[in-house]
């Protein structure tokens, strides 16, 4: 468990990213990538430095897509 954690931790760390968000077009695609790998929206949130109710739906709308 630790070893995922510590892997899952890693990933967030090279997405991470403190430029505004209209310079991040590739925002979407990172919470997508990020979501389909399991990971929560909780630790996506502090990867793409977005508020966790914004990854929330931004996650949903491209759901029903």
């Amino acid at each position: 468990m630790i070893k995922s954690l510590n892997v899952l931790a890693r990933e967030v760390s090279r997405t991470w990213d403190t430029q505004p968000l209209d310079q991040r077009p590739d925002t979407i695609k990172r919470i997508l990538d990020l979501r389909k790998k399991g990971v929560s929206l909780r630790i996506i949130s502090l990867a793409v430095n977005l508020s966790r109710e914004t990854v929330r739906q931004i996650v949903k709308q491209h759901a029903r897509n």
